[in-house]
Parts: C-alpha cells; sequence; structure tokens
C-alpha cells in the first residue's frame, strides 16, 4: 500500500498499468537482493537486484522526463 501511494504521489499520472506493476516487481527484487548474499552470480538475488535498479532508475528518469515536458 505504501508502494503504491508513493507512486501516485511521486510519479502521477506518467506511469501506466503495466509499468506500475513492473516497478512493484523490481522494487521486490531491489529489497531481496539487499538482504541476501553478496555474491554477484546469474540468478542470486544480488544480481536481480542490481537489475531491477537499473530499471527502476530507467522508469524513473521517464517520469522525470515526462513531467518536465508537462511543465
Amino acid at each position: 500500500m505504501n508502494l503504491e501511494t508513493s507512486q501516485t504521489v511521486f510519479m502521477g499520472p506518467y506511469m501506466g498499468l503495466k509499468a506500475q506493476e513492473r516497478f512493484e516487481r523490481d522494487y521486490f527484487l531491489f529489497n531481496m537482493g539487499l538482504m541476501k548474499l553478496s555474491f554477484d552470480f546469474l540468478g542470486i538475488a544480488l544480481r536481480n537486484a542490481r537489475l531491477a535498479v537499473d530499471r527502476l532508475v530507467g522508469a524513473l528518469g521517464t517520469c522525470t522526463k515526462m513531467s518536465k515536458t508537462r511543465m
């Protein structure tokens, strides 16, 4: 519920339903990766977290560009 509220407040209408679902999954992977062993092997939680962070940054960057364009 907190993540959903944050998405609505900070990203507003710039993130579609599909993007919100992807964001939630990536955020979950990021949190799980922080709590696991710190080995960066394919399929390990840390690797999935690193890849998820790249996608999260991309999603937030897209929302920022859309917001700046609107302003």
